[in-house]
């Protein structure tokens, strides 16, 4: 029989809508909370930037850009087969102008810091959340990101990591 395991803060977020869909199952699972003090990714390992200001700079940045994965996230799980739909009116409605408007401006914030990532500090946690999505949506529709090449230049860069290399080396491929 599988276990599931629910690791979350501890605090309900949004950890608590799958517990509150798993208990209404009646689904078994062991309930791991951490406590958030010390435990944050970004912290412990000096990856949120070097002062408040730059991670509050990058906070802006990764709000930005999810708000725009958000939007074309339909279009790309048509693309995955996760959902039906009409390919090319979401491409022309959807897709090119979200794509459009967006990764200019994500190119120019890198450019910006001259360091190749998205901080003046060097490489930070937005890099892999950013590098990581724009590589699977750079997957599914090559073509528009053929017009971005700094972000391409970013997604190898931050892949290309010496600390990042057996792991990718080893990974299951998948689409999404």
């Amino acid at each position: 029989m599988v276990q599931y395991r629910l690791q979350y803060f501890d605090f309900r977020g949004l950890g608590e809508p799958i517990k509150l869909l798993l208990h209404y199952a009646g689904i078994p699972f062991k309930d791991e909370m951490f406590d958030i003090e010390g435990n944050w990714l970004g912290y412990k390992p000096n990856l949120r930037g070097k002062s408040d200001v730059e991670a509050a700079r990058l906070d802006s940045i990764i709000d930005f850009f999810l708000e725009f994965y958000f939007e074309v996230r339909p279009y790309v799980l048509l693309l995955t087969g996760f959902i039906t739909g009409d390919k090319q009116k979401l491409q022309q409605e959807l897709w090119v102008p979200k794509t459009s408007y967006s990764l200019p401006l994500l190119e120019n914030l890198l450019k910006e810091t001259k360091t190749g990532f998205f901080s003046k500090d060097g490489v930070t946690w937005v890099d892999f959340f950013i590098a990581e999505l724009n590589y699977t949506m750079k997957g599914l529709e090559p073509e528009t990101y053929k017009n971005y090449p700094e972000l391409i230049k970013h997604i190898h860069r931050v892949y290309e990591l010496p600390q990042l290399k057996e792991y990718l080396d080893s990974r299951k491929h998948s689409v999404i």
